[in-house]
């Protein structure tokens, strides 16, 4: 990781908003760990740029700031006098990038960190290479151990439901290529 970062964009998909607007609090879901990465990086980079797509500023009132209250689920030193950008109205990822890019107009020679899903990351990767922002990739939210090997198991419903995650995101990836929201099949 470099020393020095001019912002930190977080893709959005880490809350769970159902549960958080009928609790009136901020839930995460089994992408948590973005939000996790992104105060990690926030601490590490003091004065880089946040900016979190998926997200409302009015729905996250309570949260991103250094003292919290009693609703507050992300907060720290880490967002003491720094303003977060939220970009809440995507409805993808390629909307995400083009969002982020007019908001935010990266520069040329600026170094940003791209922290989304370790399984999503290669569509995101290239999609806003695309667009022509390279932004250093930050996987997170490991699904597997990297190791491949063959342990057949009775979890049924537990294996589908992984075939599925990861037929969705190749499908992804091949529909952003023939869309032309990708350059490239494979990164």
């Amino acid at each position: 990781m470099p020393t020095d970062v001019s912002g930190i964009l977080v893709l959005g998909g880490a809350l769970d908003w159902k549960v958080s607007k009928a609790r009136e609090q901020l839930n995460t879901n089994q992408h948590g760990e973005r939000l996790i990465a992104a105060a990690a990086l926030a601490k590490r980079y003091p004065t880089a740029k946040l900016v979190f797509t998926g997200m409302f500023k009015e729905d996250v009132i309570n949260d991103f700031k250094a003292v919290p209250d009693d609703s507050s689920l992300i907060y720290g030193n880490e967002y003491a006098g720094r303003e977060a950008v939220f970009l809440g109205n995507s409805r993808s990822t390629y909307e995400d990038f083009l969002q982020a890019i007019k908001t935010i107009q990266p520069k040329r020679g600026q170094r940003w960190i791209l922290v989304t899903s370790a399984a999503h990351l290669a569509r995101a990767h290239l999609t806003a290479k695309a667009l022509g922002w390279t932004l250093i990739p930050y996987p997170v939210d490991y699904q597997t151990t990297g190791r491949i090997r063959l342990n057949p198991n009775l979890n049924i419903f537990k294996n589908l439901t992984d075939l599925d995650a990861a037929f969705r995101e190749w499908g992804a990836i091949v529909v952003y290529y023939k869309l032309g929201r990708t350059k490239i099949l494979l990164p």
